[in-house]
């Protein structure tokens, strides 16, 4: 019998990062997917007009992350990910953001 273990403060430190543009808002934006600890990804943009940092998602994937990439199809206005964990071996998608 295997235990999921979850601690009570989130990983701070960030072992890849992937520019792309993920959410499609403009052609031109780009956005910074970063992988915190071996299981969170972070989805950050850059406020142009403040210059700070804005935290778009953030998913925890429950399973440990082994690399990242992004590519793009041709014709297509969005980026997406490609990602190596333990339980699969290579997993595409897409991130989808809705505005609350």
């Amino acid at each position: 019998m295997y235990l999921y273990h979850l601690t009570l403060q989130a990983p701070t430190a960030i072992q890849s990062t992937v520019v792309g543009n993920f959410t499609g808002a403009t052609s031109k934006s780009q956005e910074i997917l970063t992988v915190k600890g071996t299981t969170i990804l972070e989805l950050l943009k850059v406020d142009s007009a403040t210059g700070k940092v804005k935290i778009l998602a953030t998913l925890d994937t429950f399973s440990v992350i082994r690399s990242v990439t992004s590519f793009k199809l041709p014709g297509d206005d969005k980026g997406k990910v490609e990602m190596s964990t333990l339980i699969y071996v290579n997993l595409c998608f897409r991130i989808h953001c809705r505005r609350k």
